[in-house]
């Protein structure tokens, strides 16, 4: 999600289709499974409202008489515990999505709910406290609600009258026809991003389109040195930092890679794991200057972001990344992109 789009569902109030918390969903000292079953009920009842839009659960919010305090959450789930924890309650089991953003140097949980079609709506398949097999569970206004007949008729209809994404033909052969181009070595990966873009847009998938703005524009809202959230882990490198001002000579037998490893084995070079927030342009253009000129890329930064937050050490470093380094990158982005993709179809 784009710091803009976040900022505009801040901008709204608790409604239907979205719910601020506090805090993240927290699952230890969970024997009674009460924290486990209040998180399936708010993914049932959001994947069960009709609607014309995602809907979201936003977490590290609070909303009190129309007045929000942005709190922020420490610890960041794994999208594949919360998807763990919903799977085997359910059926048909609710499409969701997990990601974190940072703003105001906080960081903040997403839940997105987009619009899916079912063949009914949502129910559990094993009696939960609050949660009764066959019966349906939807919003109702900013409350989860059990819902009433007249309810469940509106859902059974509003399900039937979504289109299948897995029965649109255009949408598969416009995929397909991505993918041929992805396989392209000679074709470069912002192109293919910039057509997934406009794809994502026709067709309203909110999480392919998010993927692709961020890696057109880069991750400059991010940290920009290392974040363990998930979804940027393809981004996290390892680098080589010192504060040492080294000349390089032209070696004739060495290559770029030979310099890059003896560098890491200096007593004096620190090597880090490091997030890159370039966009896919900068990052091609890099690829192509270190392709033409075989060499080290470098550049400076202080050693607070690195090397610890003590005063001691918030002095000039420079940083040192190989070819190895940004081709690694240029292929996770490539891997995530075809990892979207398939996902649609």
């Amino acid at each position: 999600m784009t710091v803009e789009k976040f900022e505009e569902i801040l901008d709204r109030s608790e409604s239907e289709i979205l719910d601020f918390k506090k805090a993240n969903y927290d699952f230890s000292n969970d024997n009674d499974r009460s924290k486990t079953i209040d998180f399936v009920k708010d993914i049932v009842c959001f994947a069960n409202t009709v609607r014309t839009e995602t809907a979201y659960i936003i977490l590290g919010v609070k909303e009190q008489n129309g007045i929000k305090t942005l709190f922020g959450i420490e610890n960041v789930v794994d999208e594949a515990i919360l998807q763990e924890k919903v799977k085997d309650k359910v059926f048909p089991i609710p499409k969701f999505s997990f990601s974190t953003i940072k703003y105001q140097g906080k960081i903040f949980g997403i839940i997105s709910i987009p619009i899916s079609k079912y063949e009914t709506p949502i129910t559990p398949t094993k009696k939960l406290k609050g949660l009764e097999p066959g019966k349906y569970y939807t919003r109702r206004g900013t409350s989860n609600s059990e819902a009433n007949g007249h309810e469940c008729v509106s859902i059974y209809n509003w399900f039937s009258s979504i289109p299948s994404i897995a029965k649109n033909t255009y949408l598969i052969e416009e995929v397909n026809n991505l993918m041929k181009k992805i396989s392209e070595p000679q074709l470069k990966l912002s192109l293919c991003l910039s057509e997934s873009l406009t794809l994502a847009k026709k067709y309203d998938l909110e999480n392919l389109k998010t993927f692709c703005f961020n890696e057109l524009s880069g991750y400059g809202f991010m940290s920009g040195i290392i974040d363990n959230s998930s979804e940027v882990k393809f981004r996290i490198s390892t680098v080589a930092v010192t504060y040492l001002d080294f000349q390089f000579r032209q070696y004739s037998t060495w290559d770029s890679r030979m310099v890059f490893n003896e560098l890491k084995n200096h007593k004096d070079v620190f090597e880090v794991k490091m997030f890159f927030p370039d966009s896919i342009y900068k990052i091609e253009e890099i690829i192509q200057e270190l392709s033409i000129k075989p060499t080290l890329c470098s550049f400076k930064s202080t050693a607070r972001k690195f090397l610890g937050d003590s005063k001691e050490n918030d002095y000039e470093v420079t940083v040192y990344a190989d070819k190895d380094v940004y081709d690694g990158i240029y292929s996770s982005i490539k891997q995530r992109l075809i990892d979207n993709l398939i996902n649609i179809v």
